[in-house]
Parts: C-alpha cells; sequence; structure tokens
C-alpha cells in the first residue's frame, strides 16, 4: 500500500473516532440536562431569585411560580429553600434584610405563589 492511500485511511478513522467521541460527549450532556435532580436545582435557585427580587421591590407583591408544582413539596424559611420530590431535598440558601422574614410551605400544589405583604414573605396557593 502506499503512504498516500494510507494516510487516507488514517484520516478517515480520525474523523470516525471524533465524531464518536462527540456524539457520546453530546449525549451524556443531554441526559444530565434532563435528569429530575438538575431540573430540581434549577428549579430552587429560581425561587431563590425571585425571592431576591421581592426583597428589592418596594411594597406588597405576589409572584407565581411558573412551574407546575404538584410533585414537589417548597418549604421557605428565614434563609433556606427545601425543594422536595420523592424523598429527594435541594437547598438554596438566601440572605433576608434585617427586619424581614420568611416562612411558608405548600405540598402537591399545582400552582403557587410567593408573596410579599410589607417585611413577611410566604407561599401561598394561587
Amino acid at each position: 500500500m502506499n503512504k498516500r492511500g494510507a494516510s487516507v485511511v488514517v484520516f478517515i478513522f480520525e474523523v470516525l473516532i471524533v465524531v464518536g467521541v462527540i456524539a457520546a460527549s453530546m449525549g451524556a450532556a443531554n441526559r444530565m440536562a434532563d435528569s429530575e435532580s438538575t431540573k430540581q436545582t434549577q428549579l430552587s435557585n429560581n425561587v431563590k431569585m425571585m425571592i431576591d427580587t421581592l426583597i428589592s421591590v418596594p411594597g406588597d407583591v405576589v409572584i407565581e411560580i411558573p412551574v407546575n408544582m404538584t410533585k414537589y413539596e417548597l418549604t421557605i424559611r428565614e434563609d433556606l429553600i427545601e425543594l422536595t420530590r420523592n424523598g429527594k431535598e435541594t437547598t438554596a440558601s438566601y440572605i433576608l434584610p434585617a427586619g424581614m422574614t420568611a416562612a411558608g410551605s405548600e405540598k402537591n400544589v399545582e400552582r403557587v405563589c410567593i408573596t410579599k405583604k410589607k417585611n413577611f414573605i410566604s407561599l401561598t396557593q394561587c
């Protein structure tokens, strides 16, 4: 076999190996992104950002969590958000300014709202 023919064959195998590695990496990344634990972590972080937004907005405010919450139990405390599904708990912490309090829990409710009235943040059924 001549050198040029051998280099073409080696090049084709290299391309196939690279394509295979890229496909395997993309498949693994998609499985991780679609996993329930990732979604649960994202949801708890989204609730944290909603509470941070409520803290910064003056006056009384109600924000609806834009996710069907029937599969989850959501609890907020003074400095912690707990999101539980099938016994697996995910937490996110936040800091309340002095004088503000937060408490509440909702379980297996489709629509959950985070409500701020004066200096109190709570969970309510929408």
